[in-house]
């Protein structure tokens, strides 16, 4: 069984910065449930990673699961976990089966 860390606060707590130095120290994932971040073009009242900070969550999925495991390994990762979302995947497109995960 593995642990699950929970970051909560109010907005512009810097909950964002602690979460990347805690997966940084103990080589972890972070899941973000920030109803606010998750909106493209939604930049105030949110405190984004930075383009070096998704690099880093970016370059851990790529040359991490998809170098050592392949492709099929991320889709199968993906449709045990959530089953109803790989059926409306492309299973050939990798950049979409990351994005799902």
């Amino acid at each position: 069984m593995k642990n699950v860390i929970v970051i909560v606060g109010p907005t512009a707590t810097g909950k964002t910065e602690v979460a990347i130095r805690l997966a940084r120290k103990i080589h972890g994932e972070i899941i973000s449930a920030d109803s606010r971040q998750i909106y493209k073009h939604l930049n105030i009242g949110t405190n984004k990673p930075t383009k070096k900070q998704l690099n880093y969550a970016n370059r851990r999925i790529l040359n991490g699961y998809y170098e050592k495991c392949g492709f099929e390994y991320l889709y199968k990762k993906l449709s045990a976990i959530d089953s109803e979302t790989a059926k409306t995947i492309d299973r050939n497109n990798p950049i979409r089966v990351i994005r799902a995960l």
